[in-house]
């Protein structure tokens, strides 16, 4: 086996030149984050014996049947599918156990794993978590990260254990986040990061050359599941806290607020500051709107304006703001909140 190592800024290890043998692996995964990953481990030769996958379930206005974005990828490629309504039973457990897997890859599979089935691989199971554990443990890490303002993230790849987010580290490498990025920008951003350090890290675990770092609970920060209650906005916040909130709820549960007691939801805005000629319009009330013009309208907060780009008003299509004020009566002075 012929493998070469080139040191590089910020990475220990990165592989130029890699021969191995294949790995029989069980790819648990939900959402379209991990598409790439799984794309990736099959193009180098990985024998993926099975995808598991979270259930059909209810969603949209009318309530239809959708299947995840990784059963739709499954299907589209002729990968074998598994799509237990949970883990905890000996239907899943034997149908796991049989299919004799070297490694578990985890990735944004979105149910709970009992000890019992991450015990369950030749070498033990691994997760691919987007952030710079042990910041951001749990279900939205990249939301997180950037409703809380940070400048960077990143992927780690860890050890299961029987909690959640708490394994040992095998890798870890960092990704600044941008001003412009949203949480949807980030995600595929960190997609592309992880599905190179899977390859790595498979190479460095076959060789025996891994290193498990424990985490330090003690810097742990959580990052919980997201709902529509996280998306309300409060004007009389910093602009920069509610420019966060915008771009890093996207593409769901969305930033809103209320006009005229109708659901108001925010795609995309900017942050100004006080100029020296706004002077007077800052003796508005956060919420009121300063000002509208043919691409935004301006809304005052806590330090600041607000531009609004794209919103969506409910009941209406998402639309450029343009496009908002031609077909509604809104104008200087009305309150949004």
């Amino acid at each position: 086996m012929s493998i070469v190592y080139q040191e590089v800024q910020n990475t220990q290890y990165s592989i130029l030149d890699t021969q191995y043998p294949k790995m029989r692996i069980v790819f648990f995964a939900s959402g379209k984050f991990a598409i790439p990953i799984l794309r990736e481990l099959l193009s180098c030769g990985h024998d993926i014996v099975c995808v598991v996958s979270q259930p059909d379930k209810k969603a949209g206005r009318r309530l239809k049947m959708r299947a995840t974005p990784v059963k739709d990828y499954c299907l589209e490629n002729n990968l074998a599918l598994f799509q237990p309504s949970g883990l905890n039973g000996s239907s899943a457990f034997n149908y796991l156990k049989a299919l004799d897997a070297d490694l578990f890859i985890v990735v944004q599979y979105g149910i709970i794993m009992p000890e019992r089935i991450i015990s369950l691989p030749k070498i033990f199971s691994i997760n691919i978590h987007a952030s710079l554990l042990p910041k951001y443990r749990g279900a939205a890490p990249i939301n997180w990260a950037i409703i809380n303002g940070e400048k960077e993230t990143g992927i780690s790849i860890i050890k299961m254990d029987e909690f959640v987010d708490t394994g040992e580290i095998i890798l870890k490498k960092s990704l600044p986040i941008s001003e412009n990025d949203d949480a949807q920008t980030l995600s595929v951003a960190l997609s592309e990061l992880a599905k190179k350090m899977i390859i790595e890290a498979i190479v460095l675990i076959q060789n025996k050359m891994f290193k498990l770092t424990p985490q330090e609970d003690v810097l742990a920060s959580y990052a919980p599941k997201l709902s529509k209650k996280n998306g309300l906005i409060r004007w009389d916040r910093p602009k920069e806290d509610i420019y966060n909130l915008i771009r890093g709820l996207l593409p769901w549960p969305v930033a809103y607020t209320y006009f005229k007691g109708r659901v108001f939801k925010i795609y995309k805005a900017a942050h100004k500051g006080i100029k020296d000629n706004f002077n007077s319009q800052f003796d508005q009330l956060p919420g009121q709107i300063v000002f509208i013009d043919s691409g935004e309208i301006c809304v005052r907060c806590f330090d600041g304006l607000i531009a609004i780009k794209e919103l969506q008003c409910e009941g209406g299509r998402r639309m450029p703001v343009r496009d908002f004020i031609a077909g509604h009566d809104i104008k200087k002075g009305d309150m949004l909140g």
